[in-house]
Parts: C-alpha cells; structure tokens; sequence
C-alpha cells in the first residue's frame, strides 16, 4: 500500500531528498527509507513511497482503517532517529552557523552526531553534505525576519577570512576542565587558535586536567564568575589576545538541562565575536524570548527573595544569605558605579542586547572600547559576597559593555517591530521583548521597522 501523508517528509531536519540524504536514512530501516508522520506514526517506505515496514522498536497495525502503520506501545511510533541524542545527559547544540552542524553534545566534553546526521570535517552533515538541522530540533514559530531580528546576531556571524588568535578565561569552582582541550580542537577547526588559558580559582579546589601551560590563579570565592571576568579584564587590559573567551568551568555541562539545550557552539560565539558585532553569547534566549532587550525595562530590573537562594552554590537558606545588597535595581548600580556604562547611554540606545549564562567571546578592541578602570570598578561592586544581587545584574551586562552599536542601522527598530510584549521586573528576564511576530497588527516587519514604529511598553 503506498503511503502518501508520509513521504511528504523524509527527516525535515537535515535538507534535501536526494541520494546522498536517501542512502544515509537506510540505516534507520532494515528495508526502505525513514519517513516521518507525527499523526499515523513514522514508517519505513520504499523509493515510491510504498510501506515497507516499521522502524526498530516499533511495530505494524492496520486497527482503525488507512492501511499499514506503525505504533509503539498502542501510540503512534516515533523513530529513534528523531531523539536524536538519546544517551543520558547528552544533549542538542543546534547550529545556525554556515559552516557547522547541529551536534550531540557528550557532558564531558566532545561531541558525537544526532542520529539523522553523520560526521564529517570536525562537524555534523545532513544526508546532502550540508550542515546537519537535526529534526529533534524544536520546530521554529516565528518566521525568518523574526529569527534574523531575534538573536542571530549574538550566536552567529560570517565565516572567518582568516585564523584568528584567542585565549580562555575560565572561572573554576569545582568542575573538570578536561572540556576545554576539545573546545580547543573544535575552535582550531573553524580557524581560532587558543594561545593562552587563565584558569580563576575561586572555591578552594586546585582545578582539574586543565589544559597544559595553562596559568592557575587564586581569587576569593566573591561575586562569581563575573568577579573573575571583570579582574582579568583589569589586570590584563593590555595584554589581551585578539579574541578573547570568557567561560564558566560549568559552560559546556555543568548547567541545568534545560539550560544547555540553549548553548551555542563556540564556533558560532567566536563567530559573532569576531564578526561586525564584537561579541558572541554562548548561550541563546530562553523560551519565546529575544537576545535583544526594552531598556527602560532592564535598568528597573531587580529579584525577589525566591531566587535568593536558588544558585546558591552551599545550598543555604534564604535567611542564611545577605544576597540583597545596596541597589534595589540594575539602574541604581550603574548610577553608584560611574565611568562603567551610563544609564542614560542605554537609555538612549532603547533596545540593548543581554547575553545570560556567563558564556560569551568578544573582540580585544570591545574589551577596550571601556577604560580599564570601569571593570576595576565592577570587580570592586562583586566583593560584597559569593551569591549577590550585584552578581546577577553585572551578568546583564555585560553584552551591553562590550558589543559595539548593532552594524543595522535599523535593527534597533526592527526588534522593537518585531515584538508583541516585554517582561517587566520582578521577573529574572525583565526587559526581554517576547512574542515575535512579522506581521499583523502592526503589519510586515520590515515595513514596520522603516516606519521606526514602537512597540506599546
């Protein structure tokens, strides 16, 4: 019996249905070619589209009329294939860069390719040869000038025209650094050589398999990552490399699961860092959320006491901690700390980017587009404790610090556009635009963003 709803799709995930794509879906099917069918089930089907059985674990019926198809467990089946990264802990870095694929990334570093894609050249690669969009991808809601407008910026940019050198800065609590010599390896591949690595101490736990030659300096267990980031930046101000990667030793594995299905690879972070935008997050928006941010709203942001304790890395009670410091709002911080970033200079740029996670990349002359006393001055504000509010507003930004006005003239207008509503405080995204929408009621984006339309606030 042919199976037409089927053969409509044929892993939508890695592009093309030629050959190439058809001879790498046989593996999936003892006879015949993967085709996937949310409603009836995925199935196994010949070149004609013809049924030609199930795939491993699922098995044929023909209860309730339609012909042939496949259930697992009396539900329609969902071929392994589609998990792509089915062993525990492993998780989906998706790619939405040229050159590189989506990868199944291994929690102690390395990677291996989603199961609808194979490697090739230190990547993953659909069944055309081009870079793998794995189908356990989740499926895109907004259109491309959404997810243009969005956050491509900050995790993607041109290829490089030519090798770039970089350094490590890692702040070091109490995770294995072994990943760090195959960031290394995946950042030679797309052109960036690691020439230094600055290992910060910060927990009492002399660090473990950091790469070799690396420097290994002790800090005070104060304001976090941030701390560390903000005294390398001041210490070596004028010794920086090119390119320069700041990481948690948590940043490839350490986080929340939910959390490192947003991470970016660090290709596409030196990408962006070395591209026209001069700085690279590692770590893409939460949710429906944009990279891009409503100032006014941003600079009200603040926590309430439920998050007080949340990261608090000696799981101490709310009660236990003094997380609440003298700045009831990141616009306050800034406004105690002059010389770091003016209050009004966000003000006036409306829509800022925010890179979360502390894990991102920026250029050597980013870094120095502010003097070095202003990250002085930031390491000052973080000493106040190890789990601070100060620590969560600095996280905010530094994107803002370091990346350069957007190289769109109109970009500003377009994410403002493209935006149906905002976060406003207390929530932990406050100024985060959200819902993005190309057209109705305010009409076609791009047509929207000419116009410099607003978004209601």
């Amino acid at each position: 019996m042919r199976i037409a709803p089927l053969v409509a799709l044929l892993l939508p995930g890695c592009r093309g249905g030629g050959k190439a794509s058809k001879a790498l879906l046989r593996q999936f099917c003892a006879r015949g070619l993967l085709a996937v069918d949310d409603r009836r089930g995925d199935a196994c089907v010949d070149a004609a589209g013809t049924f030609a059985g199930c795939p491993p674990g699922c098995a044929a019926t023909t209860r309730g009329g339609g012909g042939a198809r496949c259930v697992h467990k009396k539900r329609p089946c969902v071929a392994p294939a589609r998990t792509a990264c089915a062993r525990d802990g492993w998780w989906l870095e998706q790619s939405d860069e040229a050159a590189r694929g989506d990868v199944c990334r291994k929690p102690g570093g390395g990677f291996e390719c989603p199961a609808d894609c194979e490697k090739r050249n230190a990547t993953c690669v659909g069944g055309d040869r081009r870079p793998c969009r794995s189908a356990a991808r989740p499926p895109r809601r907004a259109c491309a000038d959404c997810a243009e407008a969005w956050d491509a910026p900050l995790t993607a940019g041109p290829a490089l025209a030519r090798r770039v050198d970089a350094e490590f800065v890692v702040s070091h609590c109490g995770y294995d650094l072994r990943w760090l010599a195959d960031a290394m390896a995946e950042l030679r591949a797309c052109g960036v050589d690691v020439r230094r690595t600055t290992v910060y101490s910060k927990c009492g736990r002399p660090p473990r398999n950091a790469p070799n030659g690396s420097i290994l300096e002790t800090l005070p267990n104060v304001g976090r990552c941030d701390h560390a980031y903000a005294m390398h930046a001041a210490r070596r101000y004028d010794r920086l490399e090119p390119l320069v990667f700041f990481l948690k030793d948590s940043s490839r594995y350490g986080s929340r699961a939910d959390y490192r299905r947003l991470n970016v690879g660090l290709c596409g972070v030196a990408r962006a860092a070395a591209g026209p935008v001069g700085f690279g997050c590692g770590r893409r928006p939460y949710v429906d959320g944009s990279a891009y941010h409503w100032a006014p709203a941003l600079l009200a942001y603040s926590l309430i006491e439920v998050h007080a304790h949340a990261w608090d890395q000696a799981a101490r009670p709310a009660a236990a901690l003094d997380f609440f410091g003298p700045f009831p709002t990141l616009g306050a911080l800034l406004a105690a700390t002059p010389g770091v970033l003016r209050a009004d200079e966000l003000q006036r740029r409306a829509v800022v980017p925010v890179c979360y996670g502390g894990t991102f990349a920026a250029r050597r002359a980013s870094v120095r587009r502010r003097a070095r006393a202003a990250y002085a001055a930031l390491a000052a504000r973080l000493t106040r404790g190890d789990n601070i509010m100060e620590g969560s507003m600095v996280e905010r930004l530094w994107a803002a610090l370091l990346a350069p006005r957007h190289p769109d003239p109109h970009a500003r207008a377009r994410h403002l556009c493209a935006a149906t509503r905002h976060f406003a405080r207390p929530h932990g995204y406050a100024g985060m635009l959200v819902g993005c929408s190309c057209s109705a009621p305010r009409g076609d984006l791009r047509t929207c963003a000419a116009r410099h339309s607003r978004v209601a606030t």
